[in-house]
This record gives C-alpha cells, structure tokens and sequence, in this order.
C-alpha cells in the first residue's frame, strides 16, 4: 500500500528528470543548421571620439545567440588584419583573427573594439574605417568599424556635430581645420551657412551637402583661397574618379545661394538646384568656380534660376549643364569641356535644355525657359553638343535660348537666329585649348577664342552687377578685346 502511494510521485520525478536532461542535451549540442547564425547590438561600431593627440579608445557591442543550441563561430577576424588600426578582443581572447568561439543556447558575448588615432598623420585619413567579419554556418556577417582619423571638424549622423547645419542661427566655417562630412548634413531652414576662404571639405562615400536654407561659398581665385570639396580618399590614384562623395543639393526652399571660388570633384553630380525663383532673383550664383570628374551632370537645373560666370565644367558622365522644367539661367564667360577617358563616357551632349515632361500620354509643357550664353565655350568630341528639348513639334514660343559671341561644337548653321557672333563647328580644336588630354583648358595661342568675345560686358541682375572683368585665375581681360571662355589668353 505504501509503495503504491509512492509510484506516482517517483514516475513525475523520472518525466521531469528526463524533460531537463532533454533540454540540457539540446542546449549543449552544437547547431550546423546554415538558418542559425548570431545576431549583434549594432551593425557599425562608431568611435565619435575627436583626436587631438596620440590616444587609444574603446567601444564594444554584444553578439547574441537566439536559439537553443550553441552556436560555434568559426572565425572573427579584422578585414584589415595587422595593419589595422583596430583590435578585437572576443570572449577573453584578443588578436586579429580568433576561431571556434562558442556562444550558448539564448546567451549572449561582448565584442571589444580598441582603436589607436594619431591625428597629426598626414597618411591617415580622414575617416579610418575596417570590418569584423563573422563565419557561422557558412554564413559570412560583418559589423563595420568607423573612427575619426586627423584632426578636422566631424560633421554627420553619429560624429561629435551631428548632421544639423544651424540649429542655433547662422554659421560661419573658418579655415582652421579641414571639415569632414560622414553620411550628409542639413543647412536648416532659414539658416545661412557660409565658408571662409581655403576651407577643405571632405566628403565621405555618398554624403550630401543638403541646404534647405542658404549657402554662401567665399573662395578666392587664389588656388590657396579656393574652397574645396572633394571625397576622402586623399591618395593620388583617387584624384580624378567620379561617384565618390554626392554632391550639393540646393533643396525647394533653399535662398539666395552663392558659391565663388569652388573646386567641386569627384562628385556623384555637382550643383543641383530645385529652388523656385522668388522676384526673378536667381537661387544660385556661381562664380571663378571648377566642377569636374562627376558622375553624373555638373549643375542640374529644376525649375530654378542660376546665373554662372567664368565657370569651367568638365569630365561629366552624362551632361555638363542640365537644365530641365522651365527657369531663368544667364552664362558668362565659361568653358564646359567634355571628352571621353578611361573613366567617362563622353555619348550625351555637354549642354542640354528641356522645357517639359511626360506624364503617361501626357507632356507637360512648363510656362518658360529663358537661357542666355554670352563669351562661352561648349566643346566636346560628340559632333553635336547642344540639345535644345522643348517638348513641342511646331516649337514652343516661350522656349528661348540665345547664344552670343560663344564657340560651340554643333550641327546647327550660322544662319540660326539664336547665334550672334558665334563660331561654330569649328575644326581647330587641336588648336582651341593648350591641351584637352592634359585636362588643360587654357586657350592655345592659336585659338580662335582669343579676342573673340563681347568685350566690357556687364549682367545687371537688379540687385547687383557682375563685371566680369578677370578670369578664373584672377588674370585681367584685356581691354576692349575679350577672350571667350573662362581664361583670358596670357602669352
């Protein structure tokens, strides 16, 4: 009767110890299941530490083990290996590569980061990035590594500025320190943001300069004076590559931006502007300025009004000037280039102008384009480097675009009403620039440009005049004979 009473609870126990015993084996095996992998705390590990002198620092982040068995990662490992600046330190152990760590079944590990900065090394860049890569499974998994290298202002989400350009009124960038920007920045609404003269901007892989309210770019023609904005590989090789940074984008509510005296490369497209015009006053002036090696288009122009002088455009993907949906745009004394390299090209034309755009069977014609080249350079190897779009067959009265005194690579005839003074076609280009091969857009001494332009011109804007009366080197025009294109022949 007693050892009756007593089965029940023995056969309980016995259906318990089994279950945990169970579990325990399960939790203790080893998954090679190619769905199971870990998970981690964060998918980039950034060390918003500024640099001023030689130190280290460290950061770390947790892997996790979701599921019920362990899970063995058969290697961590630096991308980098020993000439990272980073180090890992997994589980205890530290190195550039550690296999076989084990994690328990719904348990978790911390990942130690350590990186060592010297910030006055001119060979470090800008931004020192490297990668943790994760074998679990056969699955490979990375958590990428970005610390801040020389000594610069750091702006962008995760850096010590943030990505808020003007959160307290307008701000002044003074030429102390070269400024990087990682992942973008905003120009607040209302806000001004101005550049002193020689600023270097680093912009990192696919950053944007965002302005909602106003820029103001204060370059010289001084190369020492110019404003720089350029990615942040420094190497030689990189000098020259299109796509590495965005570019700068003047957003619908952007006002009264001005940039003189820029060098803009390297960009996925240089200047967009999106901007309505307010009381016929341009969105954009740009001045004594470079725009080369761009991915894209140099300045794209929506619905906008830009007004550009002794300018030099060229090595872009698709078009030099863009200008599309209707605007205000005035051109004076610049040169846009466009040859094909081992990196560009050259199929669509350096200059194109559209007035509309489709909707379905639909083509929405915009009120006006009014667009004006006066002593400017277009030249290319396309035969035609000119394409005027307006959308309408019989051509559409309030599309005008006119060219005075300016050297153009096209297939249309002298006897076209929008050509004054204009040389066309012209089969001298070996001649035309000291050398297009060498990226050297100086006038030859024989070129037909020299003397060629509307001398003592001036553009009235109504709230200023701009007499451009220096080149883009700051070398005087001659009087009453002015060169066209942004350099004035210097024998």
């Amino acid at each position: 009767m007693q050892n009756h009473k007593i089965a029940p609870i023995s056969l309980t126990f016995f259906l318990i110890l089994t279950v945990l015993l169970f579990s325990f084996c399960r939790e203790d095996e080893i998954t090679t299941n190619p769905a199971d992998r870990p998970e981690f705390s964060t998918d980039t590990l950034g060390f918003d530490t500024v640099f001023t002198t030689l130190g280290s620092t460290t950061k770390s982040f947790l892997l996790y083990n979701r599921h019920n068995k362990r899970l063995n990662i058969s290697s961590v490992k630096l991308a980098g290996g020993s000439n990272s600046p980073f180090r890992i330190n997994v589980d205890g152990i530290s190195g550039t590569e550690i296999n076989d760590v084990e994690v328990w079944a719904n348990d978790s590990l911390y990942v130690f980061v350590e990186v060592t900065i010297d910030p006055n090394d001119i060979n470090t860049p800008f931004v020192v990035e490297d990668s943790i890569f994760f074998e679990t499974n056969g699955n490979l998994q990375k958590v990428v590594l970005v610390a801040w290298g020389q000594n610069a202002h750091f702006f962008g989400p995760g850096t010590p500025n943030g990505y808020l350009v003007g959160t307290t009124g307008d701000t002044t960038w003074t030429n102390d320190k070269p400024y990087v920007i990682f992942d973008g920045i905003i120009v607040d609404t209302l806000k001004r943001l101005s550049i002193d003269p020689g600023c270097q901007i680093f912009m990192h892989n696919g950053a944007i300069l965002y302005v909602k309210g106003s820029l103001q770019v204060n370059g010289g023609t001084d190369t020492t004076q110019n404003v720089v904005f350029t990615g942040t590989r420094l190497e030689d090789y990189y000098d020259g590559i299109p796509g590495q940074w965005g570019g700068i984008y003047l957003l619908s509510a952007s006002f009264d931006n001005e940039i003189k005296g820029a060098v803009i490369k390297n960009s996925l497209f240089g200047i967009r502007v999106d901007s309505v015009t307010v009381n016929n006053r341009p969105n954009l002036i740009v001045g004594n300025s470079i725009i080369r090696d761009v991915f894209d288009s140099g300045i794209i122009g929506l619905s906008t009004g830009i007004v550009g002088y002794n300018c030099l455009i060229y090595n872009c993907g698709r078009h030099n000037l863009q200008l599309e949906y209707g605007g205000q745009y005035t051109f004076v004394q610049c040169t846009f280039a466009n040859y094909s390299n081992a990196i560009i090209n050259h199929r669509d034309p350096i200059v194109r102008i559209g007035n509309y755009y489709p909707a379905g069977d639909v083509v929405n014609i915009f009120p006006y384009t009014q667009t004006g080249f006066t002593n400017c350079i277009i030249y290319g190897s396309e035969e035609e480097e000119v394409l005027l779009d307006d959308g309408l067959e019989g051509g559409d009265p309030n599309f005008v675009t006119t060219f005075n005194h300016c050297l153009l690579k096209t297939e249309r005839t002298a006897d076209n009403p929008i050509f004054t003074a204009c040389l066309l076609n012209p089969a001298f280009q070996d001649t035309l620039f000291v050398s297009s091969f060498e990226r050297d857009f100086r006038l030859n001494d024989d070129s037909p440009c020299i003397n060629a332009g509307l001398s003592d011109y001036q553009l009235d804007l109504g709230f200023t005049i701009i007499t451009p009366n220096t080149d883009l080197l700051g070398n005087p025009r001659n009087d009453g004979a002015w060169d066209m294109g942004c350099y004035e022949f210097t024998p």
